[in-house]
C-alpha cells in the first residue's frame, strides 16, 4: 500500500468507471501521466457489434 493511502478504500471497478468517464481519481491515487494513459486506453475502446464486449481499436 502506498504511503498515505492506507485509509483510502479503492475498488477497481470504480477506478475503471472514472477512467471511462474521463474523471479524475482521488488525490494521491496515481500520478497524472499514468492516469492519462489509462483514460486514453478506455478512450481507444469501441463497442463490439453485440454492444456488450469492448474491443481495442486497431492502431
Amino acid at each position: 500500500m502506498a504511503l498515505g493511502l492506507e485509509r483510502l478504500n479503492i475498488l477497481p471497478f470504480q477506478m475503471r468507471m472514472l477512467a471511462k468517464n474521463k474523471e479524475n481519481p482521488p488525490d494521491g491515487f496515481m500520478c497524472r501521466g499514468g492516469w492519462e494513459v489509462l483514460v486514453d486506453y478506455y478512450d481507444s475502446l469501441v463497442p463490439a457489434s453485440n454492444g456488450k464486449v469492448l474491443e481495442a481499436v486497431p492502431a
